[in-house]
């Protein structure tokens, strides 16, 4: 197996995809202890969003993210295609879905 170096591009793109992941995993928090609907009271009324559309917000993030990834050839866009089909179907055959 040979070792290749990451460039510092692509190592910012990798923080980057690490920093939308984690706001993911918050919005998805969020979602299940407060609800779909659920706003943050604390904002101003024209800064809410409720939980849902803050999650769908950061998988937009991480998609975009994943598509930078993909431009630069570190990782390919066919076999992230394939891998999720791949754990879609899991998710059927085990019924989690």
């Amino acid at each position: 197996m040979t070792i290749t170096k990451i460039s510092e591009y692509e190592r910012d793109l990798i923080d980057l995809l690490q920093e939308e992941c984690g706001e993911a995993v918050q919005a998805g928090s969020k979602a299940i202890r407060f609800g779909w609907n659920s706003v943050n009271p604390y904002l101003r009324p024209e800064e809410q969003k409720p939980n849902f559309e803050l999650l769908e917000d950061e998988l937009g993030d991480i998609l975009a993210v994943q598509q930078f990834l993909v431009a630069t050839g570190a990782i390919s866009a066919e076999r992230i295609a394939a891998r999720a089909e791949w754990k879609r179907l899991k998710l059927i055959e085990k019924g989690y879905v």
